[in-house]
């Protein structure tokens, strides 16, 4: 299946520092450029300033463009890596779904549900689930 993009990196935004979602997105970008995978970040597209919380709160206006945007770039990639896992998000959970629709593998960085420490629906529906960023990358890779 040729696809647009190897990647979608979801995972956790709203409610989180600015600083630790930059972080581990720039290791997940720079991960997939050593791996030679081809990546798609929404958070590139999101203002989010440092030193506040990510809006726990966003308007319907952004949402309404946020959401569209999200869901054809999943279409567009041949894997959805959640890379906050073990964290619940309203969102990532809406667009792992739709991984599932468009039958889109499904990987995971979730140390506490590779560890067993963690066991829900999301552990039994996805295909991979890995204990590190680069681990996820390596795998996603292999396979594109």
């Amino acid at each position: 299946m040729q696809t647009k993009y190897d990647v979608y990196l979801g995972g956790a935004i709203t409610g989180r520092s600015p600083l630790a979602v930059t972080v581990e997105r720039t290791k997940a970008k720079e991960l997939c450029k050593k791996y030679n995978v081809r990546y798609y970040d929404p958070a590139e597209h999101e203002f989010v300033g440092i030193g506040k919380t990510v809006d726990v709160r966003p308007t319907r206006k952004r949402l309404k463009w946020y959401i569209p945007r999200d869901k054809k770039a999943v279409k567009e990639s041949k894997f959805f890596l959640n890379i906050t896992g073990d964290t619940l998000s309203s969102g990532t959970g809406w667009e792992m779904g739709w991984a599932k629709d468009y039958k889109r593998h499904i990987v995971l960085v979730a140390p506490e549900m590779a560890n067993g420490e963690i066991t829900n629906f999301t552990t039994v529906l996805v295909d991979k689930i890995c204990y590190t960023t680069e681990d996820a990358i390596k795998y996603i890779a292999r396979r594109t």
